[in-house]
């Protein structure tokens, strides 16, 4: 399992253009503090980056529904998957809470509906 410091520093190892990804759903909500861990770290970026990935010798995989490319064993990066909003967290970019649980809302699997109400309880005690 991945906490907070090791996915700052797996992202930072990466060297990724920050105008070019961001990081989405579970190790977002590491880095957002719904979460303490997570298994994996999903990120999203432009096509540029994807192909530039492609041709520095990264292997593309079928990845769940989508074609990606895997990284150390836990980072999965996706082509043409951005948030709608994203922020800077600790200078890393991930995307905005809010579009993290309108995503898990349509794929409403069981550990989707988990993180959902991971989210409503943080926003709350975010609230009070």
């Amino acid at each position: 399992m991945l906490n907070r410091v090791d996915i700052l520093q797996k992202l930072k190892n990466l060297k990724l253009p920050k105008d070019q990804y961001c990081v989405m759903t579970g190790a977002a909500l590491v880095l957002h503090g719904v979460k303490e861990t997570t298994r994996d770290i999903d990120i999203g970026c432009s096509e540029r980056l994807f192909d530039l990935l492609l041709q520095q010798g990264y292997q593309l995989k079928q990845l769940k529904s989508f074609e990606g490319i895997i990284i150390d064993d836990c980072i999965e990066i996706f082509r043409n998957w951005q948030a709608e909003k994203i922020v800077y967290i600790e200078d890393t970019p991930v995307a905005d809470i809010c579009c993290i649980m309108r995503y898990k809302q349509n794929l409403a699997r069981e550990k989707d509906l988990k993180d959902i109400e991971l989210i409503h309880e943080y926003l709350e005690a975010k609230q009070n």
